[in-house]
C-alpha cells in the first residue's frame, strides 16, 4: 500500500501525451523520463512548452543511447578505453566548436549542464583528456596506456611535443606502485610550462618643481615687513592653492 509520502511525490508529476515527457507540478517544467539499458533517467528540459520539451527529448534520449552503447562497448571489451574517450571527446568538441548547442541552449556550459549533467570546465577537461589518450594510444612503443581520465587530465598542460616523454616518466616513477593521478602530476610537473613572471615596473621618481613656492614665500616675506595685510593673506592663499595641487 502506497505511503503518504509516496502519493505526495506522485501527485507532483503529470503525464503528458507525448511518451517518455512528465511535466513537474510545481514549477511547470518539464522532464525527460527515460530508460536506457535498465537505468532510468530523469532530467529537466528547462522549457514549459510541449512541443519544445519533444525536440529537447529526442535530442537528450539519442545522445543517452550513445553515450550508453560507448560505456557498454568498452565495458565488454569491444573499445580500449583510448577509442572511447576520443570518440566521446570528438563529440563534445564537435558540439562546442560548431555551435550546435545555440538552437536550444544560450550558452555551451548551459548545454553542458542540461545535456550531458556536468559543468563546462569537466566538458573541456573532457576534450583535453580525449585528445591526449589518443595520442598516447596511437604510439606502440608505449605498452602502459592511460587506462581513465584522471590520469590523462593530468598530461592537459603539458606541451604536445614533451607528452610521450612525460607519461613515460610516470611510468617509471610509479614503478610497481599504482599509476595514480597524483604520481603521475608530480612526475610531469617538470614537462609542463612554467608561469610566466610578472616584471617589475620600476615607479618614476617625479621631481617637484619648488620654484614657484619659494617665490611666494619670498614675496610672502617682503609683505610681512609692512602692513599690507590685505596683500599678505592674498599671497598666503596662492601658496595654499600651490600647495594643494602640487601634492596631487
Amino acid at each position: 500500500m502506497p505511503t503518504g509520502k509516496s502519493q505526495s511525490k506522485s501527485k507532483s508529476w503529470q503525464k503528458t501525451p507525448i511518451t517518455n515527457l512528465v511535466r513537474y507540478k510545481p514549477s511547470g517544467f518539464l522532464f525527460a523520463r527515460i530508460r536506457i539499458n535498465g537505468k532510468l533517467i530523469r532530467r529537466t528540459l528547462n522549457t514549459k512548452t510541449l512541443t519544445v520539451a519533444k525536440l529537447r527529448l529526442s535530442d537528450l534520449e539519442r545522445t543517452e543511447r550513445g553515450n550508453s552503447d560507448l560505456n557498454a562497448a568498452y565495458t565488454e571489451g569491444k573499445m580500449t578505453f583510448g577509442e572511447a574517450m576520443a570518440m566521446f571527446g570528438e563529440r563534445v568538441a564537435k558540439v562546442r566548436d560548431k555551435g550546435l548547442y545555440r538552437d536550444k541552449h544560450g550558452t555551451f556550459e548551459e548545454y553542458c549542464q542540461t545535456e550531458l549533467g556536468f559543468s563546462r570546465p569537466y566538458a573541456y577537461n573532457l576534450i583535453g583528456s580525449a585528445e591526449v589518450s589518443e595520442q598516447l594510444s596511437a604510439i606502440n612503443e608505449i605498452e602502459i596506456k592511460p587506462v581513465n581520465e584522471a590520469q590523462c587530465r593530468e598530461l592537459i598542460s603539458v606541451p604536445e611535443t614533451k607528452r610521450v616523454e612525460a607519461w613515460k616518466n610516470a611510468i617509471k616513477a610509479a614503478g610497481e606502485k599504482p599509476l595514480t593521478a597524483k604520481v603521475i602530476h608530480q612526475a610531469v610537473a617538470k614537462f609542463k610550462p612554467k608561469p610566466a613572471k610578472k616584471a617589475k615596473v620600476a615607479k618614476k621618481t617625479q621631481r617637484l618643481n619648488v620654484k614657484p613656492g619659494l617665490k611666494l614665500i619670498e614675496a610672502m616675506e617682503k609683505l610681512a615687513d609692512s602692513d599690507n595685510t590685505d596683500a599678505l593673506m592674498k599671497k598666503l592663499a596662492e601658496l595654499r592653492t600651490w600647495l594643494e595641487k602640487a601634492g596631487e
